[in-house]
């Protein structure tokens, strides 16, 4: 018997892991017509391990030579390129480019590498000419034999293959280059996006298969999925028919009425869309319309139309871990089940072993995520990462708060979401009340919107009617902590409710300390993500009720994650000079339901609160503001056509980043499209690897620190003890709940001050010895009596 898997006592015969990896990845890739070529892929993927050196190294019982030692990955992919250099198509190049790129996903599973490297060496014809001849013919005499297969056999697959490659594929490829008027190196993107999607239906295929052979899967095989999205659109249409009455019971203003009638009508237009056909599409609609439940009413109606073969997910991505929480809870309640629901935005584990056992590799009917997941999912190099990539297609994506999506990356996801709709089905929601201009003529590297682009029809009329607050820029004098707090002082004696948005955690800190020493008759919340997510959850419920419930006057302090998903309404907004974007977001939590006539946003700058990162987004908004202080214009700053003159203008000052600069010469768009520089022997030469290594959203990647918050240390301990597999899914994702992303200089900081220690339990994730009921996780260790 052939292995291809052992564990103590447990084995995976090899021909039963082809065929049965094969089968999964057959059933996936059918989904968007390429079933044959996923299978394809899977039953040559580890070819390799029929050789001599690879069973002697399997079956021996002591002193195994170190993981990976036996070099497997290759064969399969030099026994496939040896039948097609003697078929009837070697000679015809686009299955020339179809053997190319099953090759490389035979040879890259267990790790993505670049094509040709930095100095010019092709790692690909390196990696297809590994086995000497005389072992890959006697590999691929056992292939033949164990998995019963004839070479005219696999010709006919391969020619099968060649057929969905053409109709899944390239003619859409044809398509979106001819509709987006794209240059040549675009082609070679498009390509990469593909070479991904085989290599992601490979490692899911090849890890699910051995998980459950070898009995640690932790994926939820019992799941109930039949029917789901129908029984959770039912629950949904519940859900809606109950908060339409506890609603209609509350309205005490004609504001109020009015914008309970508008969020009906934006909800049902919403249902409506459904009839269209998969897309990408906008959902342009004020702050307070209701964008997260109208949304979903639409993808829950789409995917209940379809047939579970044809439908993957629904996913809710968002800019901010604080909205990816209130979604979740959101939702969890609208589909009346939360184990539809998953929730993902921690690295709680963060080896790839690991992954091949926890529940990160959405397979839940409705995933809600973070943008910085999302992307990774889209570009990392790394296989937990690559693993989900599928799990896109023919799915309704929606990217709540778009225009949060960092600069640098706008070229690349551009062409990514045409991939995804185009080549994978998936049907593309951008959801925000400030939509990015992601076809302007400033970006070189369009998203090629679907005709009618937007979902509900008089944007500027809603708009209009949605208008409950008056914006002033206060810019010209810097405040200081001193004048800051007079004013806000004085706005108490009219006002009782008041929120100041910053953009720095350092500042809210501090001004926190100071402001709390000068008002002692105010409640005075800190929100900031130094607070674990089930400590922001509960300080925003306790926020709520005191809005709701109190009559004590109340001050909340806040970085941006406030100013999006988080439905709470106060009298006054002071929000620290930024983007227009984010103003017009801040402006969301002010007179939210319409509860007087007009509420006030108050626009500032203060000492200490400067940020280099968003200097250019204020200077365009300080721009914009001068136009329109000059225009007499009767409609808001913040109404669309404020705002798309205010992407017009940035994206221009920005368009030379777009392309993800990485130094030296490079950018993630180049290397995955003409890669590095070198001899050009094959179709393929992107630099996958490097572009994966060098493809960080955000500036500094944060550690994951569980903190001692309710439960989360009693959480820690159980899973320490965990004996079963479904005990630690459980907790795993509990725990999410409980941890503090950490950058490293604070990391060392905390580190070098006691606070934190290492995990004995997860790899790379750290735990806090004390924490703040205030302000969360500090750098330095603080005493506590009880």
């Amino acid at each position: 018997m052939y292995l291809a898997h052992k564990e103590n006592e447990k084995k995976q015969e090899l021909t039963v892991h082809l065929l049965e990896a094969g089968q999964y990845a057959q059933s996936e890739g059918e989904k968007i017509g390429i079933g044959t070529l996923a299978t394809l892929c899977l039953q040559l993927h580890d070819a390799g391990k029929f050789s001599t050196e690879f069973q002697a190294y399997i079956k021996q019982e002591d002193d195994l030579p170190k993981r990976g030692a036996v070099n497997h990955s290759s064969a399969g992919a030099e026994l496939l390129m040896q039948e097609f250099k003697n078929s009837p198509y070697h000679s015809v190049q686009d299955m020339r480019l179809l053997i190319e790129l099953i090759s490389y996903t035979i040879t890259a599973h267990h790790g993505i590498y670049d094509c040709i490297d930095e100095d010019g060496e092709d790692k690909f014809e390196v990696r297809l000419n590994v086995v000497e001849k005389e072992k890959l013919d006697e590999i691929a005499r056992l292939w033949f034999e164990e998995m019963h297969f004839t070479k005219d056999m696999l010709c006919s697959q391969m020619r099968k293959a060649y057929g969905e490659f053409i109709t899944a594929f390239l003619k859409p490829l044809k398509q979106i280059c001819q509709n987006g008027q794209t240059e040549g190196t675009e082609r070679f993107f498009y390509m990469s996006c593909m070479e991904r999607l085989l290599l992601s239906l490979q490692i899911d295929s090849d890890w699910t298969d051995t998980a459950r052979a070898m009995g640690d899967s932790m994926l939820d095989d019992n799941m109930e999925t039949a029917n789901v999205y129908q029984k959770a659109l039912k629950n949904y249409q519940q859900y809606m028919d109950k908060l339409e009455k506890e609603a209609q019971e509350n309205l005490r203003t004609e504001k109020q009425k009015q914008i309970f009638e508008l969020r009906k009508k934006i909800r049902e237009e919403c249902m409506n869309f459904s009839e269209t056909s998969y897309g990408i599409y906008r959902l342009s609609l004020p702050t307070g319309a209701g964008k997260t439940l109208a949304s979903l009413g639409y993808a829950l109606k789409v995917a209940a139309k379809r047939k579970t073969s044809e439908v993957s997910h629904i996913f809710y991505i968002s800019p901010y871990i604080s909205i990816t929480e209130q979604s979740t809870e959101v939702i969890k309640k609208a589909v009346g089940n939360e184990e539809w629901v998953m929730e993902h935005h921690s690295n709680v584990s963060n080896s790839d072993e690991q992954e091949k056992q926890i529940d990160t590799a959405w397979k839940e009917p409705i995933i809600c995520t973070t943008m910085i997941q999302f992307l990774y999912t889209l570009f990392s190099q790394k296989n937990k990462s690559i693993r989900r990539f599928h799990q896109l297609k023919n799915s309704v994506i929606i990217v709540d708060e778009g225009q949060a999506l960092p600069v640098q990356t706008i070229h690349t996801f551009n062409l990514m979401m045409n991939f995804l709709c185009y080549v994978c089905h998936a049907t593309i929601i951008l959801c925000t009340a400030t939509q990015p201009q992601l076809a302007s003529g400033n970006i070189k590297r369009k998203i090629l919107y679907t005709a009618p682009k937007d979902m509900v029809t008089g944007v500027c009329d809603i708009f209009q009617r949605f208008q409950r607050t008056n914006i002033s820029f206060e810019i010209n004098e810097p405040d200081t902590f001193e004048s800051l707090g007079e004013r806000i002082s004085h706005d108490f004696q009219k006002e009782r409710t008041i929120l100041l948005i910053l953009n720095k955690k350092e500042t809210v800190g501090t001004f926190f300390d100071y402001i709390k020493a000068e008002l002692k008759d105010v409640k005075i919340f800190y929100l900031t993500t130094n607070l674990c997510p089930e400590h922001r959850s509960d300080q925003l419920e306790s926020i709520k009720n005191y809005l709701k419930n109190s009559t004590e006057k109340v001050l909340i302090i806040s970085t941006n994650l406030i100013e999006a998903g988080v439905d709470l309404s106060v009298n006054h907004v002071y929000r620290s000079l930024a983007g227009l974007d984010n103003i017009a977001q801040a402006a969301g939590r002010c007179n939210r339901n319409g509860e007087m006539e007009q509420g006030r946003v108050t626009v500032i700058q203060l000492v200490g609160d400067e940020f280099e990162v968003i200097r250019t987004a204020q200077k365009k908004t300080e721009e914009v503001c001068e136009k329109y202080n000059q225009s007499n214009s009767t409609e808001s700053i913040i109404f669309p056509e404020w705002m798309d003159w205010y992407y017009e203008i940035y994206y221009k000052e920005v368009s030379n980043k777009m392309d993800y600069d990485i130094g030296k010469g490079e950018t993630i768009y180049k290397l995955l499209s003409s890669g590095f520089p070198g001899e050009r022997k094959h179709f393929i030469r992107q630099a996958f690897k490097t572009a994966g290594e060098n493809y960080r959203p955000i500036q500094e990647e944060g550690k994951t620190v569980i903190v001692p918050y309710k439960e989360g240390m009693d959480i820690l301990e159980k899973l320490e003890t965990a004996q079963t597999v479904s005990d630690k899914k459980r907790l795993l994702r509990k725990i999410q709940r409980y941890t503090v992303s950490v950058y490293e200089n604070k990391l060392k900081e905390c580190l070098q001050n006691g606070v934190i220690e290492e995990s004995r339990l997860l790899p790379d994730v750290y735990v806090a010895k004390n924490y703040d009921m205030e302000k969360g996780l500090l750098n330095e260790l603080v005493l506590q009596y009880y």
